[in-house]
C-alpha cells in the first residue's frame, strides 16, 4: 500500500474519516491470467469486496482464485483508490483467453492504400505487431489462432469442376494443415461459380514470439494463391464485399459450440477477430 501511494519512510501522513458515499466507486476493473472463472466466482470476487476499499495494484484472493485491481473511478473520474458499494460495478478482464483472427484473403489484399502500403503490408506492421507488443507489455497468456479465409471464383464451369474435383485437403483443422474447401456453388446474380476456402495457419499457440508469427502469416499469405490454384483468367479471389465473411464466423462458431467440453481450466473467454481489407 505505501509503494502504491508512494509513501516514504518517517514521512507525515494526514488521516482524516470521510463519509462513505464521497469515495464510492463506479466501477473496479480486475485483471486475471491462467485462471479459468466462472459467473459465480465472478459474483463472489464482488461479494466479498462490497463495503470494503479498493486501490489500485490491490491483489484480491477468493476461493483461490487471485485478480488484480487494474482502475477505479469515482464520480466518474480516474481514481486511485475509493469504497467498493453494491452499486459499483466489477469489470474483468482475462489475459489469458482463446482468440481466433478471421483474416480475409480478398481481392484488395494486393491493391495499395494513399500511402503506397499493400493492405497485406498494413495487416502485419499496423494491427499484427503493435497489437503483440501490447500483449507483451501486458504479461498476457492468450491462446492464438489464424484462419485464412477467402472465396474463389471460376471463369467457367468447367475450370470450376476441375477445380473443386481435385480438393485441397481432409479438414480445415486437419493434421496437414491444408485449405478446406466448401462444395462448389453458382451465383444467382450472374451465374458465376465459386468456391470457399479455409486454412488454419496458426493454431492454438501460445508462446507468441512476434517475430515468428509475423514470419509465419506472411510465408503463408504468399503460399495461399498457388495453393488455392489462383490463374489470371481462370480463378481469382472475390472481392471483400463478395467473400464469405458470414461462413467463416459459421465454421468458427461451429468450433466453439462444444467450449463447455474439455474445458481449458487455464484460459477464460473466446474472442473471434474478423480482419478485412475492405470498409464494406
Amino acid at each position: 500500500l505505501a509503494e502504491a501511494f508512494g509513501f516514504v519512510p518517517f514521512g507525515r501522513v494526514l488521516v482524516r474519516s470521510v463519509p462513505a458515499d464521497e469515495v464510492e466507486m463506479n466501477f473496479v476493473e480486475l485483471v486475471f491470467r491462467k485462471q479459468f472463472l466462472q459467473r459465480g466466482n465472478m459474483w463472489r470476487f464482488k461479494k466479498s469486496m462490497v463495503g470494503r476499499t479498493a486501490f489500485a495494484g490491490q491483489t484480491v484472493n477468493v476461493d483461490g482464485l487471485q485478480a488484480t485491481v487494474q482502475e477505479l473511478a469515482c464520480k466518474g473520474v480516474a481514481a486511485r483508490s475509493g469504497m467498493v458499494m453494491e452499486s459499483t460495478q466489477m469489470i474483468f478482464r482475462s489475459r489469458s483467453t482463446r482468440i481466433i483472427w478471421l483474416v480475409q484473403i480478398s481481392a484488395e489484399m494486393w491493391e495499395y492504400d494513399h500511402v503506397g502500403d499493400l493492405y497485406y503490408e498494413k495487416f502485419l506492421n499496423k494491427f499484427v505487431g503493435p497489437l503483440l507488443d501490447r500483449w507483451q507489455a501486458l504479461s498476457t497468456s492468450h491462446s492464438l489462432s489464424v484462419v485464412f479465409f477467402a472465396r474463389t471464383l471460376y471463369a467457367d464451369k468447367d475450370i470450376a469442376a476441375a477445380h473443386a474435383s481435385n480438393g485441397a485437403g481432409t479438414g480445415w483443422l486437419g493434421e496437414d494443415m491444408q485449405a478446406q474447401g466448401s462444395h462448389l456453388h453458382r451465383r444467382p446474380s450472374d451465374g458465376m461459380h465459386y468456391q470457399d476456402f479455409f486454412k488454419v495457419v496458426i493454431e492454438n499457440v501460445a508462446e507468441l514470439i512476434k517475430t515468428n508469427v509475423i514470419k509465419t502469416l506472411k510465408q503463408e499469405f504468399w503460399a495461399f494463391p498457388k495453393l488455392l490454384k489462383w490463374q489470371l483468367g481462370k480463378a481469382a479471389p472475390s472481392d471483400a464485399a463478395s467473400g464469405n465473411v458470414l461462413e467463416a464466423i459459421n465454421t468458427t462458431l461451429n468450433v466453439l459450440d462444444k467450449h463447455h467440453m474439455d474445458r481449458d481450466l487455464l484460459r477464460t473467454g473466446n474472442s473471434i477477430v474478423m480482419v478485412s481489407a475492405s470498409p464494406a
